[in-house]
């Protein structure tokens, strides 16, 4: 047994000292620059575009069997920007000899390319500057032997610019680095992205950086990336502030045979949003999922929140917190929010909405509630200046329920609910955008069919001498000039410029400029602000 190991031992040095004496003498009598002519007669054959090999060829047989390659550049088709298509300063790829000889093992050194330029564009016509390089079929991979490691991939120093001719875009990734870990069938490998942003329209640059652990099943058509981590700053006189800032954390998985991508404990970060003196501090998280097929995306669980702070606010920062899920399905044109909610301190808000028409005319269903809160004093926190109440205890408690349905030039509440300071408003209210052109129906359109019990307007009017007819003049006239209004508001006991009535209804009309409010019972409230009998 002893000799029969010695004896394989001796072979299979022999063969070792037999493969290293054929590396030395190819390395020796073959020389690679030799063939860069058929080389780039053979691209040119291929692809119709020149390929220009201006640095020296290496080769290395053993222990590695290598191709080092100096600076090189593929041109570019007629009729695009940039003349060359692409171009590198050096790449390196190396496979150990012996493991690929006796084991059928293919074992990689670490892939370097530094100073890769690539220049894409699309002109007029829609046609791609790389059209044609990638052969049909080549999505299939060639047979590799059993087993197969990559010490990793580096590419150091890249550039890529894109020029599209068609929506008039450009775009630079400068300074672009990419490296990774060992690539192993079925391992994880750790991977580091970073590169410099650069658009023309609009105008912004900026960073970005990215980590993440990749593991790809080519088998399976699948590949996750966990622990993403990525950040991002932009500049640009477009964004709030000048500035933007974000970080982006999730898990994400890609079925390329399902064409679908999903997003799990997904976490988005945006600090310091300005806007003028108020300061906003937004994160969104939950999960997140796109089918290409279906061109559907759906965002489930997603929470958001807010904190607003600066000079306006009183009573230091303002949290608001919401969420809602959403479903996007770009195949029926429709999107729908449910579990909709939004809570600012007493303001606690929530419903649920349908779209449909989307890309085309959308159209709104759905309902909204919010349940009572103290606007006067929601107002006053938020910074704005609240006008003064004939009763300075108005505008303290209101609530809303309705049901929503509208589009681009309407929006309908009907049925319509709202509680103001323990009074309860039933009916419809209609919005409608202005017909253009001159006069009242230029501006925006109201219409309302409303019904209360017990409503006290003076309350709401700005504080005067108590006077009829001053409180009448302090109507909001001229606001309601610039409307198309019309409607009417029957009340069972209203109290008005200081008349009290019964079982009133007010018939409300603006036209030419001039406001009417007709009540039955003979009471008329004329532009001028005089109140006298309507003859009715």
């Amino acid at each position: 047994m002893k000799k029969i190991l010695r004896l394989l031992a001796l072979v299979a040095g022999g063969l070792v000292l037999l493969a290293a004496a054929i590396a030395v003498a190819v390395a020796l009598l073959v020389d690679p620059n030799d063939f860069k002519g058929t080389l780039e007669a053979r691209v040119r054959a291929a692809t119709g575009r020149e390929l220009r090999i201006e640095g020296p060829i290496s080769l290395s047989f053993f222990p590695w069997l290598g191709l080092s390659l100096g600076p090189t550049e593929l041109g570019n088709l007629p009729g695009f920007p940039t003349p060359v298509l692409a171009r590198l300063e050096h790449t390196r790829i190396r496979v150990r000899l012996l493991p690929l000889l006796f084991e059928q093992r293919l074992e990689m050194d670490t892939v370097t390319v530094r100073g890769l330029s690539l220049n894409l564009a699309r002109d007029a016509a829609g046609r791609t500057d790389w059209a044609g390089l990638v052969p049909a079929g080549a999505g299939q991979a060639p047979g590799l032997p059993g087993a197969l490691a990559v010490g990793g991939v580096q590419i150091q120093g890249a550039t890529i610019r894109w020029d599209d001719a068609v929506s008039g875009s450009h775009l630079v990734l400068d300074r672009l680095d990419l490296g990774t870990g060992k690539l192993l069938p079925g391992e994880p490998t750790a991977v580091h992205l970073a590169f410099d942003l650069s658009a023309r329209e609009p105008r912004v640059t900026g960073r970005v950086e990215a980590d993440a652990r990749v593991q790809p099943d080519p088998g399976a058509q699948r590949w996750s990336a966990r622990d993403l981590h990525a950040s991002v700053a932009l500049q640009g006189t477009s964004l709030p502030g000048g500035r933007l800032r974000l970080s982006l954390a999730a898990d994400v998985s890609c079925d390329l045979a399902a064409h679908t991508v999903a997003a799990t404990r997904l976490r988005l970060d945006v600090p310091r949003i300005t806007a003028g003196a108020l300061q906003a501090d937004v994160n969104l998280q939950g999960r997140a999922g796109v089918d290409l097929d279906k061109q559907a995306l759906a965002l489930q669980q997603m929470r958001i929140g807010v904190e607003l702070s600066g000079a306006p606010l009183s009573g230091g920062p303002l949290a608001v917190e919401g969420g809602a899920d959403v479903l996007v399905d770009l195949g029926t044109r429709s999107a729908t929010v449910s579990a909709l909610r939004v809570q600012a301190e007493q303001l606690h808000a929530s419903g649920g909405f349908r779209v449909s028409g989307l890309l085309s005319r959308p159209e709104v269903t759905g309902e909204l509630r919010v349940v009572a809160f103290d606007p006067h004093g929601l107002l006053g926190r938020l910074g704005f200046s609240v006008p003064a109440t004939a009763d300075p205890n108005a505008l303290r408690s209101v609530s809303f329920d309705a049901a929503v349905n509208g589009g681009p030039e309407m929006l309908r509440l009907d049925p319509l609910k709202l509680g103001v300071d323990g009074a309860t408003i039933d009916g419809m209210l209609l919005f409608a955008r202005g017909a253009g052109g001159a006069g009242p129906a230029a501006g925006p359109s109201v219409r309302f069919d409303l019904s209360a019990g017990t409503l006290d307007l003076d309350r709401y009017l700005p504080p005067s001498s108590g006077a009829p007819a001053a409180a009448a003049g302090a109507l909001p006239l001229d606001a309601l000039r610039a409307l198309d209004l019309g409607g009417r508001l029957r009340v069972s006991a209203l109290v008005l410029a200081g008349i009290h009535m019964s079982d009133v209804e007010l018939r409300v009309k603006s036209q030419d400029g001039r406001v009417q409010v007709l009540a039955g019972g003979g009471v008329r409230a004329g532009a001028d602000g005089g109140v006298g009998s309507n003859g009715e």
